[in-house]
């Protein structure tokens, strides 16, 4: 789309759950569940000038770098590598019934689904339902794919810890050039993200590398 970046996120319009726990996108103006219409007109309308569609923003990063630092004291010191992506977006991994009908698996948002009028006020996952197909799978790839599963994936990462420590050397006996004792830990997590879902937004759908610890002896003659 010209204007827009290459990697972006556009959504359906999300207008909330309705007073049977339908989600609503918006279609001529209006509050909508026809979702064969909301889909369709993304094919005759495009994306420009949809009210059906949002625009969210670039699906990578725009600023991104890392700090690198290292601290001293006497003998000891310490390395800290913190990365940084600003000003991005991510599909956080979303709830579909037909996930639970055809495959059998499920998230803990199920707990969090429509269950009786009033619950639209306090929760976004949609009412157990099972209508006909293929509005039931309109219904599910709508939802899954509206602006309220589109979250701000700004965050900073903790990329490793180095430590040494640096032994005396006798003068007299000096045997070495350089003894050093090092401990080093990668791979430590996110420090800060901009989503309330505690979600890693470079890795929403698999579990993140483990972490990985390291000692060491580094000698030079």
């Amino acid at each position: 789309v010209v204007g827009k970046p290459l990697y972006a996120i556009a959504a359906y319009k999300w207008e909330g759950l309705n007073s049977q726990g339908d989600p609503q996108g918006l279609l001529d103006g209006q509050k909508s569940t026809d979702y064969s219409d909301i889909i369709s007109s993304v094919d005759s309308k495009g994306i420009n000038n949809n009210e059906s569609i949002v625009f969210i923003g670039s699906a990578t990063p725009v600023v991104f770098g890392s700090v690198i630092n290292t601290f001293f004291w006497k003998r000891l010191s310490a390395t800290i590598n913190i990365s940084y992506k600003l000003g991005y977006y991510f599909e956080k991994p979303t709830f579909l019934y037909s996930n639970l009908f055809y495959n059998g698996t499920t998230t803990s948002d199920f707990s969090k689904r429509w269950q009786k009028p009033g619950d639209e006020l306090i929760t976004n996952i949609p009412s157990f339902v099972y209508t006909d197909y293929p509005q039931f799978t309109n219904r599910s790839s709508f939802f899954s794919n509206s602006e309220v599963n589109v979250l701000k994936a700004d965050h900073m990462r903790l990329q490793y810890l180095n430590i040494d420590y640096s032994f005396k050397q006798r003068k007299k006996r000096k045997s070495f050039d350089l003894v050093q004792l090092y401990i080093n830990a990668s791979n430590l997590g996110i420090i800060w993200r901009d989503n309330k879902e505690h979600l890693d937004p470079d890795y929403p759908n698999i579990p993140p590398p483990p972490k990985s610890y390291s000692i060491g002896l580094r000698a030079s003659f």
